[in-house]
Formats: C-alpha cells, sequence, structure tokens
C-alpha cells in the first residue's frame, strides 16, 4: 500500500463519493490515515481538517452515511461519524489560519501530513510535510513537532510510547527528555484518557519494554505513585526491577507455544471475554503492597506478611481512581489476592482434590492467569525452581479435565431448599453451605438430597455457635 492507493480505499467508501464538491474543497486528510497508508497499515481512522463549516460537512457526511455525528469537542468544532460500525471519520476545523499552520501544531512528525481530498480524487498525490515526516517515517523514529507538543497536551507523552509500540519506531532522544521534563503534567489528565493509551500499550507482547522505559524516565510513577516506593524499599532490593520481570517473563510464557502445549494450558481461552490487560497488570502489582509489610526477623530475614491482602486493597483503591471497570479491578483483584497460593499448593506433597477445587471456586475464573503469574514470579526470583510449580500445573490440567467431565454434575439441594427446609434467609451463609455440600457430593460422602440437608443443618448449628461465643466474647 502506498498513499497512491488512498484514492482506490476512499472511492470505495460511498459518503465520500457523495460529497459536493464544495465540501471536497474544503477537506484535508490529515495524519494517521496517511502515515498508515505508507507504513502498508489497514486504515480504519480518517482524520479531515476542514477549511470551513465543520458541522455542516459533517451533517452531509452522516447523512450520506444514513446515520448521525456527534460533536466531540464543541470548542473547537470537532465531529465524528462512524459508518458501517467498521470506519471512523472525525471532521475539525483547522489549528490555525491554513493546512500548514494546523500541522505544525500537531503531537508527531509522522502525523503532521496532509493531502487535499480534490487532489486525491484527481489522481494528484501532492504531500504536505512541513515537518519531514517522511523521513521520519523512513528511519522509523517518533518525534515531537516542538518543544510545546507536550504542553499543549500532556497526553502524547503516552501517545508516543503508545505508537512506538503500535509501530515498532524508536522514540528520539530529545523527544524523551521532553518527556520526562513534562511528565508531572499527566497529572492535569483525565484518567480515562490515560488509562486508554496505557491500555493500548499493554496489548503489545513485550510491553514490558515500554513500561520499563516509562518508569526509567518517571512517566510510569508520576501515574502510579504507591509503584514508585517498589524501587525504594530496602538496600540491594529492588521490588520494582521484579515487579517488572515478572511482567517480562509473563510475557515470555505467553508467546511460549511449546510452554502452553506441554500443560495443556488454552489461554484464548482463559482471556475469552477477559482483558490481557488485567492480567499483566495483576503480574506488574503483585507485589504492590511489599514495601508497607516489611519486617525483618532476628536472623536478618525479611519477612512481607500480609502483602497480598493489603495488595487487594491497595490495587482497588489504585485503579478506582484511575477509572477503570468494576469487572477490571475484581479481576486484578483476584490475581493479586491468590498470587500466593500456587506456591502454597505447589509445597503440598499430597494435594487433594479438594484443597484444588476450593483454589479454583475462589480464584473465579482467573485460575490460569493466577498460576502463569506464579510461574512467572518464580523465573523472575533469580531463576527460582519452577520443578513444584510445573507439577502443580500438570495436577491442575489433570484435575480441570476431570472436572469438565462432571457437566452432568446435579447438585443435591439449592438456595429454595434451604429456605423451604431449613426456614434460611438468604446471605452469605448459603454460598458456604452450597459450596461444602458441594464437595461432599464431589468427593461421593454423600448421595442423597436428605444427606445434604442434614449437612447444611451441621454448618448452619456450627456457624450459629461461633457467632454467639463471639457475641459473649464481646459483652
Amino acid at each position: 500500500m502506498s498513499i497512491v492507493d488512498l484514492k482506490e480505499i476512499l472511492s470505495k467508501i460511498e459518503p465520500i463519493r457523495k460529497l459536493p464538491d464544495k465540501d471536497v474543497d474544503r477537506l484535508w486528510l490529515v495524519g494517521g490515515s496517511i502515515r498508515d497508508a505508507i507504513l502498508n497499515r489497514e486504515i480504519l481512522d480518517f482524520d479531515f481538517a476542514v477549511d470551513g463549516n465543520v458541522k455542516k460537512i459533517a451533517k452531509n457526511f452522516a447523512s450520506s452515511a444514513k446515520t448521525s455525528y456527534i460533536v466531540l469537542h464543541s470548542e473547537f468544532d470537532e465531529c465524528r461519524v462512524v459508518y458501517k460500525k467498521k470506519y471512523v471519520f472525525d471532521f475539525a476545523t483547522f489549528r490555525g489560519e491554513n493546512i500548514e499552520q494546523d500541522l505544525i501544531r500537531r503531537d508527531f512528525t509522522i502525523n503532521s501530513l496532509a493531502l487535499r481530498l480534490k487532489d486525491i480524487k484527481d489522481g494528484n498525490f501532492n504531500l504536505i510535510d512541513p515537518k519531514s515526516g517522511l523521513d521520519d517515517l523512513s528511519s522509523g523514529m517518533i518525534r515531537v513537532v516542538d518543544g510545546n507538543s507536550f504542553k499543549d497536551d500532556p497526553l502524547r507523552i503516552l501517545r508516543a510510547f503508545r505508537f512506538s509500540s503500535q509501530l515498532d519506531f524508536k522514540i528520539d532522544k530529545s523527544t524523551l527528555t521532553l518527556a520526562s521534563q513534562n511528565a508531572e503534567s499527566l497529572s492535569k489528565v483525565s484518567k480515562e484518557r490515560i488509562m486508554y493509551e496505557l491500555f493500548l500499550i499493554l496489548e503489545n507482547k513485550q510491553s514490558w519494554r515500554y513500561i520499563e522505559e516509562m518508569a526509567e524516565l518517571g512517566i510510569f510513577f508520576t501515574i502510579f505513585k504507591d509503584a514508585e516506593r517498589l524501587k525504594q524499599t530496602y538496600p540491594e532490593l529492588d521490588l520494582w526491577e521484579h515487579s517488572l520481570s515478572t511482567l517480562k517473563e509473563l510475557e515470555g510464557l505467553l508467546l511460549n507455544d511449546a510452554f502452553m502445549k506441554k500443560f495443556g494450558l488454552d489461554v484464548g481461552e482463559y482471556l475469552d471475554g477477559k482483558k490481557i490487560q488485567t492480567l499483566k497488570l495483576g503480574a506488574l502489582f503483585h507485589d504492590i503492597a511489599k514495601p508497607w509489610t516489611l519486617s525483618e526477623d532476628e536472623e536478618g530475614t525479611l519477612h512481607f506478611y500480609g502483602h497480598d491482602l493489603l495488595g487487594v486493597k491497595m490495587v482497588r483503591s489504585i485503579f478506582k481512581d484511575m477509572k477503570l471497570s468494576n469487572r477490571e479491578i475484581d479481576a486484578i483483584a483476584l490475581l493479586v489476592r491468590h498470587h500466593m497460593r500456587p506456591h502454597l499448593l505447589a509445597r503440598e506433597e499430597d494435594l487433594s482434590t479438594r484443597a484444588m477445587r476450593r483454589f479454583l471456586r475462589d480464584i473465579e475464573g482467573e485460575a490460569v492467569g493466577s498460576l502463569l503469574i506464579a510461574y512467572a514470579d518464580v523465573v523472575a526470583t533469580n531463576n527460582g525452581d519452577v520443578d513444584p510449580l510445573e507439577k502443580l500445573l500438570e495436577k491442575f490440567v489433570k484435575f480441570k479435565r476431570e472436572e469438565e467431565k462432571r457437566k452432568e454434575f446435579k447438585r443435591l439441594i439449592d438456595g429454595n431448599d434451604l429456605i423451604e427446609n431449613l426456614h434460611l434467609i438468604p446471605g452469605t451463609i448459603f454460598k458456604t453451605i452450597l459450596s461444602t455440600v458441594e464437595e461432599e457430593q464431589l468427593e461421593g460422602k454423600i448421595h442423597t438430597k436428605q444427606q445434604a440437608l442434614e449437612l447444611a443443618r451441621k454448618i448452619v448449628k456450627k456457624e450459629t455457635t461461633a457467632e454467639n461465643t463471639e457475641i459473649e466474647k464481646n459483652k
């Protein structure tokens, strides 16, 4: 593909073909679509700089597309039209008096490119390139248009790393220096926009490289201030380096087909409906609470008792503040809460099916992620001994297959039985009763509904006794 192919691409888009000549004369295709055409990348987003009434042109375009337009930014006159749920067309007024002034106010030289739509339709490809963006595209370089780029929009700092990760380009040294100098200004940017860019960076199969560079420049720690303390915990103990190494090793495992095949792990199945970014954030933040739980015994051995539990509270607070969804926060919290669980299970000489079943129940679908993080955690710890975890992985896969054979499994009792027969009020005790009854049933210890109800009565009695005891203590 080349910029010449843009004529054919645009000619296939009906609303473009139907634009009246007076609108075509006022439109310049700018930035990403030209860049991606030159790089032979798929083009789904088209940005147009408009010399005229943006809303009127967007309305005409939307009418031809048999859809509607939305106003993105009323102050700067920016509108968007989504066509066939696939293509995105953005229209914005000139950032200056003409197209040249518009381009020199953009973020990076590789995006400071323009072609007049009329010229494209006529087969004339007179590329407007005031900042030598074509040269930077050829050399694979991300470079700011000028020294004020990050001051004008601090989010561009993260966009530099996003483009670097997506295009496999290097970031110019002077641009990196400017990014570091302006890092604190990211505090002025909305959390949603920051996480949007960070999630795009984490899509890269080796995102650890970009996270590492952002950390070295202080950018990552400006966003996640609690993470900076990982670097300052204890002499000769760099918890940040370990956390980053865990992410690196995790990403290595995700690319290791032989490893996945050996242990029968299906990451695609695990990630179905989930986001790989939450898995990676779970790895990166699994030890976030260690600086707050550090202690040293008389022999000089360091301990981090309860760092998994405190870690849950911390990541919930951190990512709630960063405006992640409850589902995403829950996934990260589960991975942090149970990142030690595989290590403990791996130490058991005779691992029971009950212990494995409880692990699967407690981790609520994040088992594969937890096991992968635990494995990466060990490798990142001075290439620790992975034999116990490999044996656990073998047991896990075998157990999982056996569980799949139990798909016809039917509970002896359910919540309605507890209400009708034991006259219980729905609450947390229901989960305790039903999970215990299920375990006993799967292990063949009970076989009838009557036995299940009798076991339920015993659990209720036990819980009630414990509760009464606690009340007496507090009197």
